[in-house]
């Protein structure tokens, strides 16, 4: 191997080593913030599990581009072996839905999400495995490749060719690996944690902030300890409400830094709305609905559809044309994510866009409104008359052609009758 490639090797070695902190986890505001202890954060599970139970509930075709005069005509491809790993059940261990979420879930927290591709003798994909993203490593082989090297735990660690690996990655800065948004927002979320901690703490004291306890002499180290924890016991848990007594002429002097001094409140309002934007998340999804209003909301889902969803979508349908059909189809079998059922908005909305579409034929509108076909519902109708276009067409061809009547009636100029003279009547 080259000396750039072992180079290479060794930076992302320790960048995906679980045992090196700035890869997996650091400190931020006091807390220890990973991938698992950021999800304890409700913001962030609440951005990751809407956008990954989005993705994993949305319908996944596979279609095939059929040769036209346009070459704009596609069949959908229902017995296809991949349209049945993307749609159902992608191995025997997981339903389409746990997959693909599972899947985006990775890529939310991680950065990445990985699954394995098993196939069949010639070559063709026969299931999906997931693979944690913990136990991947990426890397160049020794000639050049890229290489997934993935930890057995123990054992000999196995070398899968970047073919046989379905790589879901999120925004990236090297094309091989995304960042993890975890990684990335680690100051905000350890801040969140903080916060969680303290209100914890407060509230477990009575909601009472920490206070002085001055005693006329002097206590050795075990009669110090004694009563701290006989004062702690006290005032905290079940008994942070009722009274206690103070003996040996021993004063009690209350700290006055109460939570809204510190803007406690404010603080855990904005961590909701700063993580949001790490995600992209319009905030009421994740049930902050301070500043929704039933205005708004409607076209906020929609952004969250185009801005959100969309290359999520876009990132999953390049790799399984990819990796699940190869370059030997050169784009003529691909698959597609079909978002257009999160965009029909309100019932009113839908039919007066129905009313305008001239290019969706009643049976068209049926399947949008996941209603089963009806006879002569294939007709496309003129956006004015609503009447079928043949029949418009027919119409006019008959009004165009010349009629049989027509050609009788020429004659020559000699077999005309004379004109009448015409007299002015006084």
């Amino acid at each position: 191997m080259s000396l750039i490639g072992r180079i290479w090797n060794l930076a992302r070695s320790r960048r995906s080593d679980p045992q090196n902190p700035q890869a997996y986890g650091g400190r931020q505001a006091g807390e220890w913030v990973t991938e698992q202890t950021a999800l304890q954060i409700s913001t962030v599970w609440a951005c990751a599990r809407v956008i990954a139970e989005s993705i994993a509930a949305l319908p996944w075709h596979c279609y095939e581009r059929v040769p036209d005069r346009r070459g704009r005509t596609r069949r959908e491809r229902r017995d296809d072996a991949v349209a049945w790993l993307l749609a159902t059940q992608p191995n025997p261990e997981m339903n389409a839905y746990a997959f693909r979420e599972t899947l985006a879930l990775h890529a939310l927290t991680w950065g990445n999400g990985y699954a394995e591709i098993e196939r069949t003798a010639d070559g063709r994909p026969a299931w999906l495995w997931l693979i944690t993203p913990d136990r991947v490593t990426v890397e160049r082989s020794a000639l050049g490749g890229i290489q997934y090297r993935v930890s057995n735990g123990g054992v000999q660690d196995s070398i899968l060719a970047a073919s046989d690996v379905f790589h879901l990655k999120g925004p990236s800065t090297d094309g091989m690996t995304g960042l993890s948004p975890i990684a990335q927002a680690r100051r905000a979320m350890g801040l969140s944690l903080a916060l969680e901690r303290f209100g914890a703490n407060f509230f477990a004291n009575g909601a009472h902030p920490g206070a002085v306890l001055e005693h006329p002499g002097k206590l050795g180290e075990q009669a110090h300890k004694n009563l701290r924890d006989s004062i702690q016991a006290q005032i905290s848990g079940e008994n942070a409400l009722k009274p206690f007594i103070l003996e040996e002429g021993m004063k009690w002097s209350p700290m006055t830094i109460p939570p809204d001094a510190a803007q406690f409140l404010e603080s855990r309002k904005f961590q909701v709305a700063e993580i949001c934007r790490w995600y992209r998340v319009p905030p009421h999804m994740v049930g902050d609905l301070e500043r929704a209003t039933f205005s708004n909301i409607e076209h906020q889902q929609i952004e969250f559809v185009t801005h959100t969803l969309l290359p999520w979508a876009r990132r999953l349908e390049a790799e399984a044309d990819i990796k699940l059909y190869g370059a030997v189809n050169r784009g003529r079998v691909y698959t597609k994510l079909e978002l257009a059922g999160l965009l029909r908005g309100d019932f009113k909305s839908r039919i007066e866009a129905y009313r305008s579409a001239r290019h969706l034929s009643l049976n068209d509108i049926r399947e949008l409104e996941d209603l089963n076909p009806v006879e002569g519902g294939d007709e496309y109708l003129d956006q004015i008359n609503l009447a079928p276009v043949d029949m418009l067409r027919e119409l006019a061809e008959a009004q165009l052609a010349p009629t049989d009547s027509t050609a009788d009636d020429s004659t020559d100029d000699d077999e005309q009758p004379p004109a009448r003279a015409v007299r002015a009547v006084k």
